[in-house]
Order: structure tokens, then sequence, then C-alpha cells
């Protein structure tokens, strides 16, 4: 699959416990965040089957979080786009409820984010990817081109999961429409 010039979108990842802050950060360890064009974030939380979904847990306060679960669990429901395994729902997405409207776009106050599923073997190879990434790539200005990230797991989870939803925002069609991406 090779991706046309005109929507060949800058790339970068980051380390999910430095790209957010809270107290616990850490207890985000093994997750990441995927920037787009540095418009657009996709979160990349590590398992949270035993506790959610459902997402109707009571609301989360990042300062009474003390467990890992509860931290994955805010992160999901703090980022307007998240993808996380569970292998009875993998290939499946979601809405769910923000918390308090939050987002990590400064844009938009979304009320829901999305939430796609992966299967544990694809979120394995998603996460050596992402790691592999991290080293090579920051929000800073160190950017990768989606075109040199062609043939692996991660390009085809963003073409064929996230750019192919019916859930994207507005705004975030607006964003990708600019940067000349076409559903």
């Amino acid at each position: 699959m090779k991706v046309p010039n005109q929507w060949d979108f800058l790339v970068y990842a980051e380390s999910l416990p430095w790209a957010v802050a809270f107290e616990n950060s850490e207890l985000l360890q093994g997750g990441y965040v995927v920037g787009l064009n540095s418009r657009i974030e996709i979160r990349f939380v590590s398992d949270v089957s035993c506790v959610a979904p459902p997402w109707d847990n009571p609301d989360i306060v990042d300062d009474s979080i003390a467990s890992a679960a509860d931290a994955r669990v805010w992160a999901l429901r703090t980022s307007e786009y998240s993808v996380t395994p569970n292998d009875v729902l993998h290939g499946s997405e979601e809405v769910v409820p923000l918390l308090h409207g939050e987002s990590s776009d400064p844009d938009a106050d979304p009320q829901n984010g999305v939430v796609w599923y992966v299967s544990e073997e694809e979120w394995g190879c998603l996460a050596s990817e992402l790691e592999d990434l991290v080293c090579n790539t920051s929000p800073l200005g160190e950017f990768v081109n989606f075109s040199d990230l062609s043939e692996t797991n991660l390009s085809h989870f963003i073409v064929e999961r996230f750019l192919a939803s019916s859930l994207l925002s507005s705004h975030t069609v607006d964003v990708l429409r600019r940067a000349g991406y076409e559903k």
C-alpha cells in the first residue's frame, strides 16, 4: 500500500506517560500517542477489558487515580480518539462519553470520543512499531512521513480503521480535508 503524496501526513509518536499530565502518569506505561500533522492525536492505551466496557463507571478524577486500570480508563475517556486491545470486541469501534467534555484538541470540545478495539495480537504488533516510532520522532518537530510507514500495522490501522470511520468529528474531517485527504 503506497500512500498518495497529496495526503502524506507528518507523523510522530510519544510515550503516553510523557504525553499526558497527571500525577501518576507512570501508570500509563505501555501506552502511546500518535499525532497526524500535529493536529490529530490518537491514544493507544493498554488493555482495559477487565473494567470497561461498559463505560458507565463513575467519573474518574485525575488526582484520585491509584491503579493502572483507572489510569487507562481515564486516558481513554479524556481522548477524542483511542485504541485498546480487546479480543472479544476487536474489529469494532464505539462512541464513549468523555470525562468532563475533555479533549486533546484545543479547538474542539466534544462530549464523546471514539474507541477502536484491536486484538491482543494486533496490539502487540502495534506496540512494537510504536515503540520504534517513539525512538525516532517527537511532537517537537521530529516527524516521519506517513508514506514511510507503508506496509506497517500502524499504517493499515490508520487507513483501514481510523480514516475509514464514520465516527470522526467534523473538526477532524476538516483537518484531514485541509491536508488533502478526501473520503
